[in-house]
Protein backbone atom coordinates (compact mmCIF):
# COMPACT_ATOMS: atom_id res chain seq x y z
CA UNK A 1 0.00 0.00 0.00
CA UNK A 2 2.48 2.77 0.64
CA UNK A 3 4.41 2.27 -2.65
CA UNK A 4 0.35 2.78 -4.14
CA UNK A 5 0.43 5.93 -2.31
CA UNK A 6 3.60 6.79 -3.32
CA UNK A 7 2.42 6.22 -7.50
CA UNK A 8 -0.23 8.69 -6.16
CA UNK A 9 1.70 11.17 -5.36
CA UNK A 10 3.68 11.59 -8.03
CA UNK A 11 0.77 11.59 -10.17
CA UNK A 12 -0.99 13.78 -8.20
CA UNK A 13 2.69 16.38 -9.02
CA UNK A 14 2.53 15.48 -12.75
CA UNK A 15 -1.38 16.25 -13.21
CA UNK A 16 -0.85 19.72 -11.40
CA UNK A 17 1.87 20.84 -14.03
CA UNK A 18 0.23 19.26 -17.22
CA UNK A 19 -2.75 20.32 -19.02
CA UNK A 20 -5.88 22.75 -17.39
CA UNK A 21 -7.84 19.18 -17.42
CA UNK A 22 -4.98 18.01 -14.80
CA UNK A 23 -7.69 20.27 -12.31
CA UNK A 24 -10.74 18.58 -13.51
CA UNK A 25 -8.72 15.32 -13.12
CA UNK A 26 -6.71 15.56 -9.58
CA UNK A 27 -10.74 16.89 -8.44
CA UNK A 28 -12.32 13.08 -9.64
CA UNK A 29 -9.38 11.65 -7.93
CA UNK A 30 -10.04 13.05 -4.82
CA UNK A 31 -14.01 12.41 -5.37
CA UNK A 32 -12.79 8.65 -5.46
CA UNK A 33 -13.98 7.74 -9.20
CA UNK A 34 -10.62 6.07 -10.83
CA UNK A 35 -9.40 5.43 -7.25
CA UNK A 36 -10.12 1.71 -7.91
CA UNK A 37 -8.66 1.43 -11.44
CA UNK A 38 -5.57 3.70 -10.38
CA UNK A 39 -4.52 1.57 -7.35
CA UNK A 40 -4.74 -1.54 -9.78
CA UNK A 41 -3.18 0.02 -12.66
CA UNK A 42 -0.36 1.53 -10.23
CA UNK A 43 -0.15 -1.22 -8.06
CA UNK A 44 0.27 -4.29 -9.49
CA UNK A 45 3.52 -3.39 -11.75
CA UNK A 46 5.58 -1.16 -9.92
CA UNK A 47 8.96 -1.14 -10.75
CA UNK A 48 10.24 -0.41 -7.41
CA UNK A 49 8.69 -3.23 -5.95
CA UNK A 50 11.01 -5.08 -8.47
CA UNK A 51 14.36 -3.39 -7.12
CA UNK A 52 16.37 -5.90 -5.07
CA UNK A 53 16.61 -2.42 -3.06
CA UNK A 54 13.47 -2.63 -1.52
CA UNK A 55 13.63 -5.93 -0.38
CA UNK A 56 16.21 -5.36 2.06
CA UNK A 57 15.59 -6.88 5.45
CA UNK A 58 18.90 -6.45 7.27
CA UNK A 59 18.24 -2.75 7.41
CA UNK A 60 15.86 0.09 6.83
CA UNK A 61 15.11 1.76 3.56
CA UNK A 62 14.93 6.02 3.50
CA UNK A 63 12.75 6.93 0.65
CA UNK A 64 13.18 10.54 0.38
CA UNK A 65 10.84 12.47 -2.41
CA UNK A 66 11.59 15.67 -4.34
CA UNK A 67 9.48 17.62 -6.86
CA UNK A 68 11.12 17.63 -9.62
CA UNK A 69 12.18 21.64 -9.53
CA UNK A 70 13.24 21.71 -6.06
CA UNK A 71 15.58 18.58 -6.80
CA UNK A 72 17.00 20.42 -9.60
CA UNK A 73 17.66 23.56 -7.51
CA UNK A 74 19.34 21.16 -4.79
CA UNK A 75 21.72 19.79 -7.08
CA UNK A 76 22.79 22.92 -8.45
CA UNK A 77 23.01 24.40 -5.09
CA UNK A 78 24.75 21.23 -3.20
CA UNK A 79 27.93 22.90 -2.11
CA UNK A 80 25.57 25.61 0.04
CA UNK A 81 23.64 24.92 2.69
CA UNK A 82 19.98 25.37 0.86
CA UNK A 83 17.16 22.83 1.76
CA UNK A 84 14.19 22.08 -0.14
CA UNK A 85 10.87 20.20 0.72
CA UNK A 86 10.84 16.60 0.83
CA UNK A 87 8.59 13.91 1.38
CA UNK A 88 10.24 10.70 3.75
CA UNK A 89 9.39 7.27 3.95
CA UNK A 90 11.08 5.44 7.00
CA UNK A 91 10.06 2.02 8.08
CA UNK A 92 6.67 2.32 6.65
CA UNK A 93 5.84 5.40 7.98
CA UNK A 94 5.65 8.91 6.20
CA UNK A 95 7.09 12.22 7.48
CA UNK A 96 7.50 15.82 5.55
CA UNK A 97 10.47 18.00 6.33
CA UNK A 98 13.64 19.38 4.57
CA UNK A 99 16.64 17.96 3.08
CA UNK A 100 20.00 19.64 2.23
CA UNK A 101 23.61 18.46 1.41
CA UNK A 102 25.85 17.74 4.00
CA UNK A 103 29.33 17.21 4.53
CA UNK A 104 32.74 19.83 4.03
CA UNK A 105 33.99 17.59 1.56
CA UNK A 106 31.61 14.83 0.97
CA UNK A 107 29.67 16.90 -1.22
CA UNK A 108 32.90 17.22 -3.57
CA UNK A 109 32.08 13.23 -4.83
CA UNK A 110 29.50 11.84 -7.04
CA UNK A 111 27.98 10.31 -3.82
CA UNK A 112 27.72 13.11 -1.11
CA UNK A 113 25.84 13.38 2.53
CA UNK A 114 22.94 15.15 3.51
CA UNK A 115 21.28 16.47 6.42
CA UNK A 116 17.20 15.73 7.01
CA UNK A 117 14.90 18.01 9.34
CA UNK A 118 11.63 16.55 10.22
CA UNK A 119 8.51 18.90 10.56
CA UNK A 120 5.44 18.97 12.67
CA UNK A 121 7.56 18.08 15.81
CA UNK A 122 7.86 14.12 14.27
CA UNK A 123 10.98 12.04 15.02
CA UNK A 124 13.01 9.37 13.16
CA UNK A 125 14.84 7.07 15.39
CA UNK A 126 14.02 9.66 17.70
CA UNK A 127 15.28 12.50 15.63
CA UNK A 128 13.85 15.68 14.68
CA UNK A 129 16.91 16.37 12.25
CA UNK A 130 19.86 14.22 11.05
CA UNK A 131 22.57 14.09 9.12
CA UNK A 132 22.72 10.62 5.99
CA UNK A 133 26.88 10.17 5.92
CA UNK A 134 28.41 8.58 2.94
CA UNK A 135 31.71 7.78 5.55
CA UNK A 136 33.85 8.52 2.69
CA UNK A 137 37.16 7.77 3.89
CA UNK A 138 35.80 3.96 5.49
CA UNK A 139 35.61 1.96 2.34
CA UNK A 140 34.14 -1.21 5.02
CA UNK A 141 31.55 1.42 6.17
CA UNK A 142 31.84 0.11 9.97
CA UNK A 143 34.29 2.38 11.20
CA UNK A 144 31.80 4.57 12.69
CA UNK A 145 30.07 1.97 14.73
CA UNK A 146 33.59 0.33 15.99
CA UNK A 147 34.88 3.79 17.41
CA UNK A 148 31.65 4.57 18.87
CA UNK A 149 31.33 1.43 20.89
CA UNK A 150 34.58 1.59 21.71
CA UNK A 151 34.49 5.78 22.83
CA UNK A 152 31.14 4.58 24.64
CA UNK A 153 32.87 2.03 26.19
CA UNK A 154 35.92 4.52 28.07
CA UNK A 155 33.00 6.83 29.34
CA UNK A 156 32.72 9.39 26.78
CA UNK A 157 29.55 10.75 25.31
CA UNK A 158 29.05 9.69 21.70
CA UNK A 159 26.89 10.71 18.96
CA UNK A 160 23.65 7.01 17.67
CA UNK A 161 24.13 6.45 14.69
CA UNK A 162 22.36 3.54 12.41
CA UNK A 163 23.07 1.75 8.77
CA UNK A 164 19.81 2.92 6.41
CA UNK A 165 20.00 2.05 2.62
CA UNK A 166 19.09 5.81 0.71
CA UNK A 167 17.02 6.26 -2.13
CA UNK A 168 16.23 9.67 -3.87
CA UNK A 169 12.91 9.72 -6.02
CA UNK A 170 13.04 5.79 -6.67
CA UNK A 171 16.85 6.18 -7.67
CA UNK A 172 19.16 4.35 -5.34
CA UNK A 173 21.48 6.43 -3.76
CA UNK A 174 23.23 3.67 -1.51
CA UNK A 175 24.20 2.51 1.86
CA UNK A 176 24.57 5.44 4.14
CA UNK A 177 24.90 5.96 8.10
CA UNK A 178 22.12 7.98 9.99
CA UNK A 179 23.92 10.08 12.35
CA UNK A 180 22.72 12.14 15.34
CA UNK A 181 24.13 15.44 15.47
CA UNK A 182 25.56 17.07 18.37
CA UNK A 183 23.47 19.78 19.24
CA UNK A 184 20.64 20.66 21.96
CA UNK A 185 18.86 17.66 21.58
CA UNK A 186 22.21 15.58 21.95
CA UNK A 187 22.14 16.95 25.82
CA UNK A 188 18.25 17.15 26.38
CA UNK A 189 18.26 13.60 24.99
CA UNK A 190 20.76 12.39 27.40
CA UNK A 191 19.43 14.58 30.51
CA UNK A 192 22.65 16.72 30.43
CA UNK A 193 22.70 20.41 31.27
CA UNK A 194 25.12 22.21 28.87
CA UNK A 195 26.58 25.54 28.88
CA UNK A 196 29.27 26.09 26.36
CA UNK A 197 29.64 23.62 23.16
CA UNK A 198 32.58 24.29 20.93
CA UNK A 199 33.32 22.23 17.81
CA UNK A 200 37.08 22.25 16.72
CA UNK A 201 37.40 22.17 13.23
CA UNK A 202 40.10 21.38 10.72
CA UNK A 203 43.66 23.62 10.94
CA UNK A 204 42.72 24.64 14.97
CA UNK A 205 45.59 25.36 17.00
CA UNK A 206 45.83 25.58 20.91
CA UNK A 207 48.40 27.90 21.19
CA UNK A 208 48.53 31.82 20.57
CA UNK A 209 52.95 31.32 19.86
CA UNK A 210 51.56 32.08 16.48
CA UNK A 211 49.20 34.02 14.82
CA UNK A 212 45.63 31.85 15.50
CA UNK A 213 42.20 33.95 15.32
CA UNK A 214 40.08 31.69 17.33
CA UNK A 215 36.75 32.00 14.96
CA UNK A 216 38.29 30.96 11.92
CA UNK A 217 39.07 27.14 12.71
CA UNK A 218 36.95 26.76 16.12
CA UNK A 219 33.08 26.80 15.58
CA UNK A 220 30.76 28.09 18.72
CA UNK A 221 27.95 25.99 18.88
CA UNK A 222 26.20 26.51 22.47
CA UNK A 223 25.44 29.38 22.58
CA UNK A 224 25.89 30.80 19.23
CA UNK A 225 27.11 33.85 20.30
CA UNK A 226 30.79 33.37 18.99
CA UNK A 227 32.29 34.42 22.34
CA UNK A 228 35.83 32.44 22.53
CA UNK A 229 36.44 33.74 25.80
CA UNK A 230 36.08 30.21 27.90
CA UNK A 231 38.73 28.76 25.23
CA UNK A 232 41.13 31.24 24.75
CA UNK A 233 41.84 31.33 28.85
CA UNK A 234 42.64 27.82 28.28
CA UNK A 235 44.47 27.95 25.44
CA UNK A 236 47.11 31.02 27.47
CA UNK A 237 47.23 28.43 30.00
CA UNK A 238 48.35 26.34 28.01
CA UNK A 239 51.12 28.32 26.26
CA UNK A 240 52.02 29.73 30.06
CA UNK A 241 51.97 27.01 32.35
CA UNK A 242 55.09 26.30 34.15
CA UNK A 243 55.77 22.16 33.51
CA UNK A 244 56.03 21.71 37.68
CA UNK A 245 52.28 23.10 37.69
CA UNK A 246 50.61 21.25 34.78
CA UNK A 247 47.91 20.00 36.78
CA UNK A 248 46.59 23.67 37.64
CA UNK A 249 45.24 22.76 33.86
CA UNK A 250 42.83 20.83 35.40
CA UNK A 251 41.01 24.48 36.06
CA UNK A 252 40.12 24.71 32.59
CA UNK A 253 40.79 21.35 31.02
CA UNK A 254 39.94 18.09 32.49
CA UNK A 255 43.50 16.70 31.59
CA UNK A 256 42.84 12.71 32.68
CA UNK A 257 39.90 12.63 30.10
CA UNK A 258 41.60 13.87 27.77
CA UNK A 259 44.82 11.70 27.94
CA UNK A 260 42.07 8.77 27.64
CA UNK A 261 40.46 10.13 24.77
CA UNK A 262 44.35 10.95 23.48
CA UNK A 263 45.44 7.33 24.10
CA UNK A 264 42.52 5.31 22.36
CA UNK A 265 42.78 8.26 19.47
CA UNK A 266 46.39 7.43 18.99
CA UNK A 267 45.58 3.43 19.17
CA UNK A 268 43.23 3.53 16.37
CA UNK A 269 44.95 5.80 14.64
CA UNK A 270 42.04 8.53 14.21
CA UNK A 271 44.04 10.95 12.17
CA UNK A 272 41.25 13.73 12.09
CA UNK A 273 40.82 13.01 15.91
CA UNK A 274 43.80 15.20 17.25
CA UNK A 275 43.26 18.06 15.49
CA UNK A 276 39.93 18.50 14.73
CA UNK A 277 36.86 16.62 14.78
CA UNK A 278 36.18 16.84 18.19
CA UNK A 279 34.35 18.66 20.84
CA UNK A 280 34.95 20.97 23.91
CA UNK A 281 32.15 20.68 26.14
CA UNK A 282 31.20 22.63 29.73
CA UNK A 283 27.88 21.67 31.49
CA UNK A 284 28.11 24.77 33.65
CA UNK A 285 30.18 27.71 33.80
CA UNK A 286 32.53 26.32 36.13
CA UNK A 287 33.36 22.94 35.36
CA UNK A 288 36.64 22.71 33.18
CA UNK A 289 36.10 21.39 29.25
CA UNK A 290 35.71 17.93 28.52
CA UNK A 291 36.03 16.25 25.33
CA UNK A 292 33.19 14.45 22.66
CA UNK A 293 34.43 12.66 20.33
CA UNK A 294 33.13 13.13 16.54
CA UNK A 295 33.23 12.26 13.08
CA UNK A 296 34.72 8.67 12.98
CA UNK A 297 35.25 7.57 8.94
CA UNK A 298 39.05 8.28 9.51
CA UNK A 299 39.64 5.88 12.49
CA UNK A 300 41.20 2.86 11.91
CA UNK A 301 43.36 4.15 9.36
CA UNK A 302 45.90 1.25 8.25
CA UNK A 303 48.21 3.65 6.25
CA UNK A 304 48.55 6.33 9.57
CA UNK A 305 51.88 7.03 10.65
CA UNK A 306 50.85 6.80 14.51
CA UNK A 307 53.41 5.74 16.67
CA UNK A 308 52.64 5.56 20.91
CA UNK A 309 51.28 8.85 20.26
CA UNK A 310 49.83 11.78 17.64
CA UNK A 311 50.75 14.88 18.21
CA UNK A 312 49.01 18.10 18.80
CA UNK A 313 49.54 21.51 20.83
CA UNK A 314 48.03 19.82 24.05
CA UNK A 315 49.94 16.76 23.80
CA UNK A 316 53.56 18.45 23.17
CA UNK A 317 52.63 20.63 26.38
CA UNK A 318 51.34 17.88 28.59
CA UNK A 319 53.73 15.25 27.79
CA UNK A 320 56.85 18.05 29.32
CA UNK A 321 55.72 16.09 32.65
CA UNK A 322 56.67 13.31 33.16
CA UNK A 323 53.55 12.42 35.40
CA UNK A 324 51.62 13.67 32.69
CA UNK A 325 53.22 10.91 30.66
CA UNK A 326 53.39 8.30 32.48
CA UNK A 327 49.85 8.64 33.29
CA UNK A 328 49.43 8.82 29.84
CA UNK A 329 50.97 5.27 28.98
CA UNK A 330 49.26 3.80 32.18
CA UNK A 331 46.09 4.69 30.14
CA UNK A 332 47.50 3.00 26.78
CA UNK A 333 47.57 -0.20 28.66
CA UNK A 334 44.65 -0.19 29.96
CA UNK A 335 43.19 0.35 26.35
CA UNK A 336 45.24 -2.13 25.02
CA UNK A 337 44.92 -4.93 27.88
CA UNK A 338 41.09 -4.83 28.50
CA UNK A 339 39.57 -2.70 25.30
CA UNK A 340 41.39 -2.90 21.75
CA UNK A 341 41.32 -6.69 21.89
CA UNK A 342 40.02 -8.93 19.14
CA UNK A 343 37.38 -10.44 21.43
CA UNK A 344 36.21 -7.19 22.55
CA UNK A 345 36.08 -5.52 18.83
CA UNK A 346 35.92 -8.34 16.49
CA UNK A 347 32.39 -9.05 17.67
CA UNK A 348 31.21 -5.57 17.09
CA UNK A 349 32.61 -5.76 13.13
CA UNK A 350 30.96 -9.00 12.22
CA UNK A 351 27.29 -7.38 13.56
CA UNK A 352 27.62 -4.93 11.37
CA UNK A 353 29.32 -6.84 8.85
CA UNK A 354 25.86 -9.27 8.64
CA UNK A 355 23.56 -5.46 8.65
CA UNK A 356 24.64 -3.91 6.13
CA UNK A 357 26.19 -6.33 3.60
CA UNK A 358 23.16 -7.11 1.36
CA UNK A 359 22.95 -3.11 1.06
CA UNK A 360 26.67 -2.99 0.41
CA UNK A 361 26.42 -4.99 -2.97
CA UNK A 362 23.67 -3.29 -4.06
CA UNK A 363 25.28 0.66 -3.39
CA UNK A 364 26.11 1.68 -6.79
CA UNK A 365 29.57 3.24 -5.25
CA UNK A 366 30.34 0.06 -3.07
CA UNK A 367 29.49 -3.38 -4.54
CA UNK A 368 28.17 -2.51 -7.88
CA UNK A 369 31.48 -0.25 -8.38
CA UNK A 370 33.33 -3.48 -7.71
CA UNK A 371 34.43 -3.06 -4.14
CA UNK A 372 34.63 -6.14 -1.76
CA UNK A 373 33.11 -5.96 1.95
CA UNK A 374 34.57 -9.14 2.61
CA UNK A 375 38.32 -7.92 1.98
CA UNK A 376 37.91 -4.33 3.82
CA UNK A 377 36.83 -6.17 6.51
CA UNK A 378 39.44 -8.52 6.27
CA UNK A 379 42.06 -5.69 6.36
CA UNK A 380 40.70 -3.85 9.26
CA UNK A 381 40.85 -6.81 11.65
CA UNK A 382 44.27 -7.15 10.79
CA UNK A 383 45.26 -3.37 11.38
CA UNK A 384 43.65 -4.33 14.49
CA UNK A 385 45.75 -7.03 15.21
CA UNK A 386 48.99 -5.72 14.12
CA UNK A 387 47.93 -2.14 15.85
CA UNK A 388 47.42 -3.80 19.16
CA UNK A 389 51.19 -5.92 18.56
CA UNK A 390 53.03 -2.32 17.71
CA UNK A 391 51.64 -0.62 20.69
CA UNK A 392 52.59 -3.51 23.44
CA UNK A 393 56.21 -3.41 21.50
CA UNK A 394 56.23 0.71 21.95
CA UNK A 395 55.35 0.71 25.48
CA UNK A 396 57.57 -1.71 26.41
CA UNK A 397 60.46 0.63 25.15
CA UNK A 398 59.59 3.64 25.79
Amino acid sequence: MRQIYLNILILRDWLKKSLPLGKVRLRRIRNGLFILPLLFILGCDSPVDNNPAEKLTSLVNLNVYIADESYKTLLENKNFNLNVPAEIFYSDKRYTGTIEAQGAGSRYFPKWGFTINLTDGNTIEGLTNFNLSIQQYDRAKVRTKLASYLYRQLGFYVFNSSAAFLRINDNNRGLYLLTERIDESFFAGRGLNVNELVKVAFGAKFSFADENHLSDNFEKKIPDDNNFNGLAEFIHALDTVQVKNIFSLNRYFDIEQYMLYHAVSSIMNNTDGLTNNFYLYKKNAREAFSIIPWDFDKTFDPNAGFGLYGENDISKKLFRSDSCYGMYKSLVKKVIDHYFTAENLFPIIDSEYEKIKEAYYLDPYLGLAGMSLENEIGILKNFITERRKQVEEMLLNN
